[in-house]
């Protein structure tokens, strides 16, 4: 088999570009607020308009699923900030060199700081919601409503991680996790992806839980909010993951060429680190925030509706 010359390989601008290598590493390095600043942008520029496109749907209903995209967007950027960054600056502190495995482990730490902030990101959400329906839709104001957590809702925060000293040079140096990689022998490409259909499995079970507890949102707005993010949630999953796999498909020998290229470079791990965050990270949220909303929102406003008029 022929391989192709790097002198010839197609996109080489591209792949030689500093801008979008340098992209790559910070990419790499602060994942968690990658994702999330990709969640931001889509629930800012593109839900808002898929909401105002759902026919046939409860405005009010609406203004809570806005709402509910924002807070969400909000609450994944602030745990990501507060929780997960300290977790990424720890990483890159340590001497990869000396350890064994370092990139898949320092994947699986980032990853799964990720999925532990699920239900923290959850209470900050639906704490969120009632707030901003109150500031974006002024005409409703209600002038006793005060941003402000229940003593029920603090309590929850009390156990927020606080982090000592490196407690990830240890976990990076663990033996047992070595043991756990070469027994599993996780595929590093789906990676990111799959933590992410854990993290939202986990995001839609702990939302719905504090959605029924709150008390600040009405009662009548809480089922077609549960019944959205459920459903937005599945479908999510079901069409990024086959997307995902489409795609990673069609870049496999793209990202072989762009190997060649950066064969010698010591932050190559990074930069294909980097690429594999950014593809799932933008098909979610493309999908989840611009095309998802409309029929999501449709589906849950008129299960809603049967379930009130079963009721009468």
């Amino acid at each position: 088999m022929k391989l192709t010359s790097p002198n010839n390989i197609k996109f080489k601008s591209l792949y030689n570009n500093k801008i979008v290598l340098n992209a790559l590493e910070k990419i790499s390095d602060h994942s968690a607020s990658f994702q999330a600043s990709a969640s931001m942008l889509g629930a800012i520029a593109l839900r808002p308009l898929a909401i105002s496109l759902i026919p046939g749907v409860d405005k009010d209903n609406k203004k809570y699923l806005s709402a509910n995209s924002l807070s969400s967007a909000l609450g994944k950027f602030l745990i990501a900030e507060t929780l997960i960054l300290p977790v990424e600056s720890m990483i890159k502190k340590t001497n990869q060199k000396e350890i064994k495995n370092y990139n898949i482990k320092a994947q699986i730490i980032k990853q799964a700081a990720g999925i532990l902030s699920a239900i923290p990101k959850s209470l900050v959400t639906i704490a969120l919601i009632p707030f901003l329906v109150d500031k974006l839709f002024p005409h409703k104001k209600n002038p006793d409503f005060n941003f402000q957590l229940s003593k029920e809702e603090k309590n929850r925060y009390k156990n927020v991680i606080s982090f000592k000293g490196n407690p990830i040079n240890s976990i990076l140096n663990s033996k047992k996790l070595d043991k756990f990689i070469d027994k599993t022998n996780i595929n590093e490409k789906n990676l990111a992806r799959n933590a992410s259909v854990i993290t939202d499995v986990l995001l839609v079970g702990s939302s719905s839980f504090f959605t029924k507890k709150s008390k600040k949102i009405k009662e009548d707005k809480k089922n077609p909010l549960i019944y959205n993010n459920i459903i937005s949630t599945l479908l999510c999953i079901l069409g990024g993951c086959g997307i995902d796999k489409l795609i990673q498909g069609g870049t496999k020998n793209s990202i072989n060429e762009f190997k060649k290229i950066h064969k010698n470079d010591p932050k190559l791990n990074k930069y294909i680190e980097g690429i594999n965050v950014v593809r799932p990270a933008l098909i979610f949220a493309c999908i989840y925030y611009g095309i998802l909303p409309i029929f999501s929102g449709f589906i849950a406003d008129k299960i809603d509706r049967i379930q009130k008029a079963q009721k009468k």
